[in-house]
């Protein structure tokens, strides 16, 4: 996730580790990430100013002012100020979250501190809200720092949308709603809505399939499946070369149309044309009505072993009338072959 931060962002998160050490706090908090995006960063080459220490300042918040109102409201640490790495708190973990969130839902391919901001106010219980709320409406605070942005980038905006779609695919198809008929929400890692809109990119207009994900997932080294499978002895660029070059058909990541597909085939022989379709799964499976007393035809033993039986079923048959549609988009598929084969690939 870190990579998509820019260079002011970058040096928030590391300035809410100075603010926690200087108040001797154990811990990076909200609040610490509310003071470091008021502090003046210093100028940065080729880089616009920060957005977010203006747009607090808009509302008359200051450093100094949120910094007295922090020591107020959970003091200052006692004994010697924690040196080395200082842990972010649940709270400003998701803080870090939502700001990825509001980036992808923005259709940004970058994570400043204008997302940082919007993540403090989206994460709506920490220090760091209950002290802006002390100075400003959130939604007045928000609606002020979405003016300042510029618009999204369209083919980033397409990834957000699939992402989310998938989303909704996971929470129709795998959780149950609540007792009022609420929807459950599907929680995400900053590292899942990474990989969901890489993976969403890689298959492009196809389905997006088991490969993908691993492949997505593996574009970032510091993702947990990264990690795991360098723990077993598994070379990532070696894994990334051949999820590239997977071959999806007969797996289950074959679109079901597609496997279908194979197994058809048209025999034409002058006026007739013979329609074959094998269906492995449903091969021991007795037709609707199977057999004389069901009336669907004739069933007639076929010299191919004395196991193999063939089962003639009239499209005139009641339970048979689904395939009206069937025979519908067939007519179709068979003009439109005829139209574009060659004599030669007809033949």
């Amino acid at each position: 996730m870190f990579e998509r931060f820019t260079a002011h962002a970058r040096r928030a998160v590391v300035t809410a580790q100075e603010e926690a050490r200087e108040l001797n706090h154990n811990y990076i908090g909200t609040e610490h990430i509310l003071l470091a995006l008021l502090r003046h960063p210093d100028a940065l080459p080729n880089e616009e100013s920060a957005i977010a220490p203006a747009v607090l300042e808009e509302f008359g918040m200051s450093r100094e002012g949120v910094r007295e109102e922090v020591i107020d409201k959970v003091g200052i640490g006692k004994g010697k100020a924690k040196s080395g790495h200082i842990p972010f708190t649940p709270r400003a973990k998701k803080v870090l979250e939502l700001a990825l969130r509001e980036a992808l839902q923005l259709h940004h391919t970058y994570i400043g501190t204008e997302h940082l901001l919007l993540g403090l106010i989206r994460e709506d219980e920490g220090v760091a809200v209950q002290i802006m709320r002390k100075h400003v409406d959130l939604l007045a605070l928000r609606a002020a720092v979405l003016d300042r942005l510029p618009p999204g980038d369209a083919e980033e905006g397409a990834l957000a949308a699939a992402t989310g779609a998938l989303m909704r695919r996971v929470r129709a198809r795998h959780l149950p709603r609540r007792d009022g008929g609420e929807e459950q929400t599907v929680g995400a890692t900053p590292a899942t809505d990474a990989t969901l809109a890489r993976a969403a990119q890689l298959a492009g207009d196809a389905p997006v399939g088991s490969h993908h994900l691993l492949l997505a997932a593996l574009a970032d080294p510091d993702s947990a499946a990264a990690r795991t499978l360098v723990g077993l002895g598994v070379d990532l660029d070696q894994a990334r070369e051949s999820l590239l070059a997977a071959d999806v058909t007969g797996t289950t990541d074959e679109p079901p149309e597609e496997a279908g597909r194979r197994q058809m085939s048209l025999q034409v022989a002058d006026e007739t044309l013979t329609v074959v379709i094998v269906d492995p799964v449903n091969a021991s499976a007795r037709p609707v009505g199977e057999g004389p007393a069901g009336g669907t035809g004739e069933t007639d033993a076929v010299d191919a072993g004395d196991s193999a039986t063939t089962t003639v079923i009239r499209g005139d048959h009641p339970a048979a009338a689904s395939l009206a549609a069937v025979w519908l988009e067939l007519r179709k598929s068979l003009d439109k072959i005829a139209n574009d084969a060659s004599p030669s690939a007809a033949a």
